[in-house]
Order: structure tokens, then sequence, then C-alpha cells
């Protein structure tokens, strides 16, 4: 089954009034959660089981008590359709879901000697739990006034997560050959650390990297095993026993992306004198089409190379008529040489159009401008770190970037100066720009579904 969707998810449990109660009821609860699973056959999928763990860890401190006592109170009843919700990923994607929500509806009510008309809103809750539909949510929230702060706050937490999750996401391929740059633009895309940036950190797995609706302090990772809090090292280290070609992540973006419902498929660089693999990987997602657009990074200091130039003409076409934009990145390298690099970019455009693409849309931008100014809004950096800032800084401010995006984007984006200097960097390396425009895409797509 694919959990793609389910990963997109927040996690409520921190958030959860049940985190209030004695550890006892927490244990029984989440031993009640399993037992609902259980009855309607969903505890095999492995999803379920890695979230239901997630929930044991989470809710209960010690497992010395399970057994000692079984009471739960009746008002926990009232969070259980969205803590199932919550383990089902918020999306109706298991077998017989909809007749399965009565049986769960049922014995629900019968356990706990709910009053008539208590089964409607616990499959009210469930259906709306897990399709995000406004008019279910609606009814939901009708007596919202009544109710506490913690318990408003957890259900609009699960209202965003439902919503989020079965929102079209905007798939972005990014490729690129080796030493492009890609995995410190995807980093900046993210605004976290979620790839490795050496090129002997290249590997042969596709890398997708899912958008959460809001920060819940935990990265997940699919790499054969699910986590979903992996620190540093389980993100930065592929797992040997994972037979799939496929690495899901999951985060939220601490980028201008935040909030934008995305997917990105990050396929690994290509150098065909040094690993042929990467290139048949990177060549069947592209022929898979299974993404809405993409993103080639080129790299401004080794332009026109004959990995390039293959790669380029591959994907003009492969890519069944997607849209394909380019972002060229390591304009920093070039600030002391060369002097007009707005007539590289044009140069650049015309030797894209001779490969097949028209009018090619040329992003130029400069991921490691992006890693300092990013680093610098979170923390003060280091001696040597701001003097590279300034350096870049300098140069950036003295570059006619923002006209060649204004000319670009049509006008349609306008990113005004800033007093912060590390906004201002974004601005002017044209990361602010792209940031801008995929959020705009996102949202356009989102609209059109």
């Amino acid at each position: 089954m694919s959990y793609q969707n389910s990963f997109s998810a927040a996690q409520i449990i921190f958030h959860s009034p049940v985190l209030k109660e004695s550890l006892g009821i927490r244990i029984n609860y989440v031993s009640y959660l399993e037992n609902m699973i259980k009855l309607v056959q969903w505890g095999q999928e492995k999803y379920v089981q890695a979230e239901l763990a997630f929930y044991r860890q989470r809710l209960c401190k010690s497992l010395s008590d399970i057994g000692q006592e079984r009471y739960l109170p009746p008002h926990i009843s009232n969070f259980i359709p969205f803590d199932l919700a919550s383990v089902l990923g918020f999306h109706p994607q298991y077998p017989g879901f909809q007749d399965k929500v009565k049986v769960l509806a049922d014995q629900c009510a019968r356990d706990f000697g709910a009053a008539e008309g208590w089964s409607s809103y616990f499959t009210l809750a469930l259906r709306a739990a897990t399709s995000g539909d406004p008019a279910l949510w609606a009814k939901i929230l009708c007596g919202a006034d009544r109710l506490s702060a913690d318990y408003l706050q957890f259900f609009l937490l699960v209202r965003d997560n439902a919503e989020f999750v079965n929102r079209a996401p905007l798939r972005i391929l990014v490729t690129a050959t080796m030493s492009a740059g890609k995995s410190t633009l995807i980093n900046g895309l993210v605004g976290k650390k979620v790839n490795l940036t050496r090129n002997l950190a290249c590997t042969s797995k596709t890398h997708i990297i899912l958008s959460k609706p809001y920060e819940d302090g935990c990265t997940t990772e699919y790499d054969k095993d699910i986590v979903f809090d992996a620190d540093s090292n389980t993100l930065l280290t592929d797992n040997d026993e994972n037979p799939s070609n496929r690495i899901t992540v999951s985060t939220c973006f601490q980028s201008g992306l935040k909030g934008e419902r995305l997917v990105l498929m990050d396929t690994p660089g290509i150098n065909s004198s040094e690993n042929e693999t990467h290139s048949q990987i990177t060549q069947q997602v592209v022929q898979e089409g299974q993404y809405d657009v993409i993103f080639y990074v080129l790299n401004a200091t080794q332009l026109r190379t004959m990995d390039d130039e293959v790669h380029l003409k591959f994907i003009a076409h492969h890519s069944g008529g997607k849209p394909v934009f380019f972002v060229l990145n390591k304009t920093d390298q070039l600030l002391a040489e060369e002097d007009d690099l707005i007539g590289l970019v044009q140069r650049q455009q015309s030797y894209l159009e001779s490969l097949g693409f028209s009018e090619p849309m040329i992003f130029p931008i400069s991921a490691k401008a992006v890693s300092l100014a990013q680093k610098a809004l979170r923390e003060p950096l280091g001696r040597i770190e701001r003097r590279e800032f300034e350096n870049l800084s300098d140069a950036f401010n003295q570059m006619n970037f923002c006209a060649w995006y204004e000319k670009l984007l049509q006008g349609n984006i306008y990113i005004p100066w800033n007093s912060s200097e590390a906004k201002n960097l974004l601005r002017n390396c044209g990361f602010a720009y792209l940031e801008k425009f995929l959020a705009e895409l996102s949202q356009n797509h989102a609209g059109s579904k």
C-alpha cells in the first residue's frame, strides 16, 4: 500500500488532551486504539503499526502498569475518532473503509455506554478527520465556543492535517548532473538539512521529500522501516537492507514554502563516466511521469557538458509535455570573473532552445548564499561564516538579479527590500523569487484539482 499521502501529516499526539490524563489511563487509551484497529483488521498495515508504536512511546512512559487499570473516563471517547484518523494517516486508503467506520462507531458507543446518536457523531468525526471535507468540519465545530482551549486546538490541528493530506500536492522532480548543487538547493527549499551535500554521498536512491502542514518537531523517514522522529544520522545514512530504490522523508518546511503541499523528488546525480546506474534510475523516473513539473539544476561553472546535454535531450523527449524549469546554481562562483551574468543566462536560454525547450525559464540563484542566509536567520554565524556572508551580500547587492526576475516573471512577483540582512540576501541571490514562484505554482495546482 502507498503511504505517501499519510507521510504528509504532522503528529497530533503532542497536542492531545489525553497527555494530561494519568499514566494508567494513557496506557489503556493506547491499548483501546490498538484493539479498535484489530477489530477492523487494519493492524497488519506497516504505517498503522508504526503509528501505534509511536503513540505508545509518546503516551506511555512505562509499560509496567498495563493491565492494572482498565478504566477509561467517558470524555476520552471524544478523542478516539481523531486519534484513529491520525493512526490511519488522515487518509481513507484502507480496505472497506466506509463500512468499517460504522463497525468502529457502534463498538465504541457500546464500550462507553454512549447516548443515542453518539455513534453518528463518531462516524461524522472519523470521516471528517480522514477527508478534510469542510462541510463535515463545519458540523464538528458548530459548538466550538463550548470547547476548552486545548480541546479546540486539538480539533483544529486534526482538521488542518486532514485538509492538508487530502489536498493535491505539487509533485516536483528535481534533477541534475553531478556537482550542480542539487542537494544544497533542496535543503534550501526545505529550510532544513535533509540531504547530504558531498559528491561521495550520492546514492542510487530517489529521495521523496514531503512537506507537513505545521511544525511538529519530527522528521519522518521511510527507508525499509518507518521512523517518525528520525535523527540526522538516520536521515543522512541509507539503509542497505531497503530493497526499494526510493526513500521517503517528510518534515515541515522552514523556508518560504512553509505550509505549501509539496512533494520533492530528488533523483540521483548523473555522471555517466562514474555510475551508469544513476542515469538509468533517473531516466526511469522521468519516463514514469509521476510528477507535475521538472526543475533541472544547472551548474553555472560547468555549462554545456556532455552529461548535461545527454540528460537535457532525454528530458526534452521523454517528459511527456510536463513543464520544465531551470535553476542556474553556483552563480556566487562567477561573481569575481563574470561581469555579465544576465548575458550568461540569456546565452544559456538560447542553448536550451536549441535542445528543444520552448521559451525556457531560468532562475539564477546561489544555493550557497541560501544556506548561509537561512542559518543566519536561525542562529549567529561564526566569524568565518560572517565574513563570507558579508562578501556574498556585497556581491549580490551589485548584481541586477531583481531586474532579471521582474522581466522573467513579467512583474507578477515582487519581493521588496527587507531590513533583515539575511532576508535581503535571499532576495538578491534570487532564491526568494524562486520560492514565491513555487508557492504560486503549488497554490494554482491545488486550486485546479
